[in-house]
């Protein structure tokens, strides 16, 4: 998949040096470093039996932490037109440098239609963070008007989130609805989840001065999901794929440090980032062992398919991007 995105993005920026011939072509690039907020999450709601006739649900929700450092790398090329950027193509590869400081968590419900939904469980672990996003983008301006210019901007963004979540410390019900307290230190659960990402948006670009401008990017995201989650205790593994839509908006703030008539000019960029994201989907679950959580009976080789299924992400960034102009 990787190699796939870097070949086509490769691609574009041939195709854009050969339209461009008879412009100017500038180059970025440099290092970038962000903070990110959020999570991404899964929720699911199983049929467990009926009372008379009321269908009754378990419902868990369980929720991934992403509030981490990340560092990476950004790549533009560019072609000027009429003293102003005509059109751009770029690349950017970030990934987690530490591990989230947020817990997983992991809640459940019983639910049924006309009634309160019950809570019988809650448990919160620690999370080792695998990830990397690859993000990829052109635009060409469509207007432009004094000092400000509108680009149509087309691109796609994956992002791979792996989390081994280790120990876990909670509660759950008892048969008397009394909390039982409980804690572990084993690896608990393995998570994993890929998004794939095409965009269409809208680029804003705003120069206030010749070393000073801003930029504000607002996209659509149709949005490609698979995941699998082992729970390790319970010997059971569910994966899902799925559609969803998303959106996706950031916000550069960008200083020059030099002025114009520099060979290279160093830049900064103050930058905030938003995504957000959901896809509806089934889940299917198979148990490769007996469940400890079901003594009475031996749950190897179960299948539950068409789970419904939910996986959400909501994630927020702020980053400081430091690079060269050629």
């Amino acid at each position: 998949m990787r190699i796939k995105i870097i070949t086509a993005v490769v691609s574009f920026l041939i195709l854009f040096q050969v339209v461009a011939a008879e412009q100017k072509i500038g180059i970025n690039v440099g290092p970038r470093f962000s903070k990110s907020f959020g999570h991404t999450n899964y929720e699911l709601n199983a049929l467990v039996g009926y009372d008379q006739s009321t269908p009754i649900y378990a419902r868990s929700k369980l929720e991934f932490p992403m509030d981490a450092v990340w560092g990476g790398a950004g790549f533009e090329i560019y072609g000027m037109n009429d003293g102003r950027k005509d059109w751009t193509a770029e690349i950017s590869y970030m990934t987690n440098v530490n591990d989230p400081g947020g817990k997983m968590k992991d809640a459940d419900w019983f639910t049924s239609p006309g009634y309160q939904s019950v809570q019988f469980g809650y448990t919160e672990s620690d999370a080792v963070l695998t990830s990397f996003i690859i993000n990829a983008e052109v635009s060409k301006r469509i207007y432009s008007w004094a000092n400000a210019s509108t680009y149509l901007m087309l691109g796609f963004r994956y992002q791979k989130i792996e989390q081994d979540i280790i120990g876990f410390s909670g509660w759950q019900l008892n048969d008397e609805l009394e909390k039982i307290f409980f804690s572990g230190d084993e690896e608990a659960l393995y998570y994993k989840v890929t998004y794939s990402m095409p965009m269409a948006g809208i680029k804003y670009n705003l120069d206030f001065n010749p070393r000073s401008s801003l930029a504000l990017t607002a996209a659509y995201l149709l949005t490609f999901a698979d995941d699998l989650d082992d729970h390790l205790l319970r010997y059971k593994v569910s994966d899902a794929d799925g559609t969803g839509y998303g959106f996706m908006s950031n916000l550069y703030f960008r200083r020059y440090l030099s002025g114009m008539n520099s060979i290279s000019r160093i830049y900064i960029d103050f930058v905030a980032d938003f995504m957000t994201m959901k896809i509806e989907t089934d889940q299917t679950q198979v148990w490769y062992g007996d469940d400890p959580a079901t003594p009475e009976v031996d749950d190897t080789g179960t299948i539950l398919p068409d789970i419904p299924h939910e996986i959400t992400s909501l994630q927020f960034n702020l980053g400081v991007n430091i690079g060269v102009t050629f």
